[in-house]
C-alpha cells in the first residue's frame, strides 16, 4: 500500500500490514490531532525540513508498524519537477532513520533513480546503514512490462511475511534494475550484489527455462491436450533438483 497522508506528498510504502494507513487517515480529525501531538515533540528541525510533513511521515511510519508491515520511504526523487522531496528533508530522514527501508530504485526513469542512488551513496559514505529494496511502483496489472524493470531480491529463511521483513531490515537484499536490453544490475551491498549477481546470471536463467516448459505443458493440458500429461510427468520435479543440484540438500 502506497500511503498518501493528507497534506503530504512524501510517499511511505506499507509492505504487507494487515491493516491500511490510508483508512486511518481518513478520520481527518484525529489524524490533525495525532500530527499536532507529534509535531509538538519534534526537536529543532534543520532549515529546509517541515515540520508537518515530517511529522505526517512519523505518522505513517507508526500506522504501519502497528499491523506489522513493513515502512519503506519511496522514491523521493520520482517526478522531481512536481512532487521532488528536498534534499534537505531526504538526508535528515536518512539521519534519523524512523523507516525500515528506502526504495532505492522505483518504477520511474533511469534519471530519478540514478540520482536516488547517488543520495543513498552520500548517506552510506556518511555511515548511515540503510536498508533498501526496490519496486515496480506499477499499481496494477495493466503495464505488466513494469514489473521486472525494477525489483527486489529478498535473502529470507522463508518466503513468509515476517521473515521477508525482517531480512529486509537486516539488510539481506538487494535492489534489482534490468530495463529492456541493458545489462542486469543489482545495488546495495558488496555481499548481496555479488550473491545477487550470480543469481541473476547464473541461476535464474536455467530455473525460468524449466519453469516455461512446464508452464506451457500445463496451459496445454487445460486446453485440452491430453498428451500434455505426459510431458508434465516427465519433467516434473526439475526445478527442484536443479535447486539441490546448485545449492545441497
Amino acid at each position: 500500500e502506497e500511503v498518501h497522508a493528507p497534506g503530504n506528498h512524501i510517499h511511505i510504502v506499507n509492505f504487507g500490514g494487515d491493516v491500511s494507513a490510508n483508512d486511518a487517515a481518513k478520520d481527518t480529525d484525529r489524524y490533525e490531532r495525532e500530527i499536532a501531538a507529534i509535531q509538538n515533540g519534534l526537536p529543532q528541525l534543520p532549515r529546509g525540513v517541515d515540520a508537518f510533513e515530517y511529522a505526517s511521515c512519523l505518522w505513517c511510519i507508526q500506522k504501519i508498524r502497528e499491523g506489522n508491515g513493513l515502512a519503506i520511504f519511496a522514491h523521493p526523487h520520482w517526478k522531481a519537477d512536481v512532487y521532488h522531496v528536498r534534499d534537505t528533508m531526504t538526508n535528515y530522514i536518512f539521519d534519523t532513520m524512523p523507516f525500515d527501508a528506502f526504495e532505492l530504485l522505483g518504477g520511474q526513469t533511469v534519471p530519478e533513480n540514478n540520482m536516488q542512488v547517488a543520495i543513498y551513496n552520500d548517506a552510506r559514505a556518511r555511515g548511515v546503514s540503510i536498508p533498501i529494496v526496490g519496486s515496480s511502483d506499477s499499481h496494477g496489472t495493466v503495464e505488466t512490462h513494469w514489473f521486472k524493470w525494477t525489483s527486489t531480491l529478498v535473502f529470507a529463511k522463508s518466503d513468509s511475511r515476517d521473515d521477508v521483513i525482517e531480512a529486509v531490515k537486516s539488510g539481506y537484499s538487494a535492489a534489482v534494475e534490468d530495463y529492456p536490453n541493458e545489462c542486469v544490475r543489482a545495488h546495495g551491498a558488496y555481499r548481496m550484489v555479488s550473491y545477487a549477481l550470480f543469481l541473476l546470471n547464473e541461476y535464474f536463467p536455467l530455473h525460468d527455462e524449466l519453469c516455461f516448459e512446464e508452464g506451457r505443458a500445463m496451459k496445454d493440458l487445460i486446453c485440452g491436450d491430453d498428451t500434455a500429461l505426459e510431458i508434465l510427468k516427465v519433467v516434473r520435479g526439475r526445478t527442484g533438483r536443479l535447486l539441490r543440484k546448485c545449492f545441497g540438500e
